[in-house]
């Protein structure tokens, strides 16, 4: 739970700093539901945040 909170808390000074997009290799779920207003609660430096979730596929033999 101290790593989610940790890494929230940078992701609202990143946004406060004006770099509001974070591109993520994976699923930040909590994240992008707070993004598309899921919880309205939340920061506004995290509702007002861009998610970009990368999904990454291994191709077959090199």
């Amino acid at each position: 739970m101290d790593y989610f909170l940790e890494e929230f808390a940078v992701f609202a000074c990143l946004q406060q700093q004006g770099l509001p997009v974070v591109i993520y290799p994976g699923s930040l779920g909590t994240l992008a539901e707070i993004a598309a207003g899921a919880h309205p609660g939340a920061l506004r430096e995290l509702r007002d945040f861009i998610v970009v979730s990368l999904r990454l596929k291994r191709r077959g033999p090199a």
